[in-house]
């Protein structure tokens, strides 16, 4: 069993993408659109759809990935809106990970990328 800590880099791609894909099209994303390495240690990469009632995460460890498909039987996950409408994509604080994977509210908050430069390429 996986236990996530606060010491993993999560990061949000906040436009919606195919849910259908699996652990290869999303590192396909991770390469292509996010311009970082999947392979990265202890990473956490934070994926929605069209179903505000869907996420997937992807996970990183040592030697493998995880992937975790989460679906609210009532309700909707939160949309976030980003502090760089710009970029679609970066580093998020522990917080906004559990708000973002556990909360059902209405309406948008907003989730403030934690390196408005470099969203730690490795």
């Amino acid at each position: 069993m996986l236990t996530v800590s606060n010491e993993y880099g999560i990061y949000l791609y906040s436009e919606k993408v195919d849910m259908r894909k699996g652990i290869d099209g999303l590192c396909g994303i991770v390469r292509s659109q996010m311009g970082m390495s999947p392979f990265k240690s202890k990473s956490i990469f934070v994926f929605g759809g069209r179903n505000p009632r869907a996420k997937k995460v992807l996970i990183r460890e040592y030697n493998r990935f995880e992937l975790v498909c989460i679906r609210l039987d009532e309700g909707r996950f939160i949309s976030p809106a980003t502090s760089s409408p710009a970029r679609p994509y970066g580093r998020i604080s522990w917080t906004d990970f559990t708000l973002l994977t556990e909360a059902s509210v209405r309406g948008e908050v907003t989730v403030r990328y934690i390196d408005e430069g470099d969203p730690g390429r490795g």
